[in-house]
């Protein structure tokens, strides 16, 4: 089997400067609601996450889950709603990440879903 050179796989460039022009940040993900569940170890949300890539702003909304486990982090699911970007559903360990630190900190307790 061949070896794959991982830095110019990943990077593009020797520089990193594309990559990291073009890679996504998380400004905040605000306006959560939690929708009702029926089973006590999953939580549901709605939410809006604002962010950027490169220069330009952007926003959309998506659902997620949170499922508590036995053992080790609580496992992410997101869903979106509105279409984002590609480098956006690239980058979900990032969004999955923040989602588990809000819920850690107390951060996702909100009002109870009321439609959009």
């Amino acid at each position: 089997m061949g070896c794959i050179n991982f830095r110019r796989f990943f990077l593009k460039t020797a520089d990193n400067s594309q990559y990291m022009a073009n890679s996504f940040q998380i400004e905040i993900i605000d306006q959560i609601s939690e929708i009702p569940s029926e089973v006590l170890y999953i939580k549901r949300f709605i939410g809006r996450l604002k962010g950027s890539i490169g220069s330009s702003s952007v926003e959309f909304f998506f659902g997620f889950s949170l499922e508590k486990t036995a053992i080790g982090l609580p496992e992410v699911a997101i869903k979106y709603i509105d279409d984002p970007p590609e480098a956006v559903t690239a980058d979900e360990q990032q969004i999955a990440n923040l989602i588990r630190e809000m819920e850690k900190t107390g951060e996702l307790k909100h009002s109870p879903f009321e439609g959009i």
